[in-house]
């Protein structure tokens, strides 16, 4: 019986085997069309968290807000509903300045035999979070007749602090407005503006406005009036800032002359020119940034004693070039010091 048994199951496979194993490769063939046939892709654009920055370090390279999310697997698991998901971005190691290799993934995730597929490595360039103050320049484009000239201009207030990545931030030295188009010839002119747009991942600092007022006097080209206006020469100009381990210096003639409009008499002892000077030594770099030589750094003129009967009608040069130097200090020699510590030691 055992071999009967035997020569029946060889007979069973042998017996027209070409016809039988066509059979097996067609039903594999109907049955994986079938299974592929269930399956669907649908893309999907899953939110993006920010990633954890540390303190004092800030992007200076762009994460996606979204990312598109490929879900492929059977139809009848496809049915849920994509805002559940987000993409966590993260970093493997301690984040440093310059390129980070980030990780991505998605949370939670994808139910059943469905697959996901997105971009899983990141590179993100983290900077060392740098905060500057600097000077409000307004943009100022006078578009009277021909016989109105501009007169002093000024900005409330003078400077705004920004923040942003330490490579870029370095590298400011004012911070422009967005155009006042000034088309009536009227004495004074007051006009709130908002900042131009600033760099890329740079941002005013916390606490600060985005809109200045612009103040700006017009002043007549063609009368001959000087009743009751003084011309005040070579009026110094200093910084209204400290500079650390820096000197300033006010290239070409080094002063400006002031036109004041009062009915006492004043001299320049009683005016301030000022300048904010945008300028400071980079530990990081050794040197001075954003540069040794800034050009065209408006000034801002006040009056000491307060006097509201006083008018300052121009400043001559309105603008000046500024050149910093570093200030290197002197270490005394060796024998000096310890002569200095023996003779402090003598009874």
């Amino acid at each position: 019986m055992t071999l009967d048994l035997a020569r029946r199951v060889v007979l069973f496979f042998t017996r027209n085997w070409k016809v039988k194993l066509g059979s097996i490769l067609i039903a594999s063939m109907l049955f994986f069309y079938v299974q592929w046939t269930r399956n669907v892709t649908r893309v999907f654009h899953v939110r993006v968290e920010r990633p954890k920055i540390p303190d004092d370090l800030i992007l200076s390279s762009s994460i996606p807000s979204f990312m598109d999310v490929q879900f492929h697997g059977p139809a009848e698991e496809m049915e849920f509903n994509a805002s559940a998901f987000t993409i966590n971005v993260f970093s493997p190691s301690k984040p440093i300045p310059g390129k980070n290799q980030y990780k991505a993934i998605l949370i939670p995730d994808p139910p059943g035999q469905i697959e996901a597929k997105y971009q899983k490595d990141l590179e993100v360039t983290l900077d060392r979070n740098l905060v500057r103050e600097l000077p409000v320049d307004p943009n100022l484009d006078l578009a009277t007749s021909a016989d109105v000239g501009l007169g002093y201009v000024s900005t409330t207030p003078a400077t705004i602090k920004v923040q942003g990545p330490h490579s870029i931030v370095a590298e400011m030295d004012r911070i422009p407005t967005r155009q006042v188009e000034i088309l009536q010839a009227r004495e004074i002119v007051q006009q709130k503006v908002l900042i131009a747009d600033l760099p890329e991942f740079v941002s005013v600092a916390p606490n600060q406005e985005l809109e200045v007022q612009v103040r700006a006097r017009l002043l007549s080209l063609t009368s001959r009036e000087m009743e009751k206006e003084t011309r005040l020469e070579d009026v110094p100009v200093n910084c209204m800032n400290k500079l650390n381990d820096l000197t300033m210096k006010v290239l070409g003639k080094g002063t400006v002359d002031l036109r004041i409009r009062s009915e006492e008499p004043v001299n320049k002892n009683q005016f301030d020119v000022r300048v904010y000077c945008p300028a400071f030594f980079d530990p990081y770099n050794r040197s001075i940034k954003p540069t040794f030589i800034i050009h065209d750094v408006p000034l801002t003129v006040t009056d000491r004693l307060n006097r509201p009967e006083v008018e300052i009608l121009d400043i001559l040069p309105a603008r000046v070039t500024l050149q910093f130097e570093r200030v290197v200090q002197r270490q005394r020699p060796e024998n000096e010091i310890q002569q200095g510590l023996q003779e402090h030691l003598m009874p």
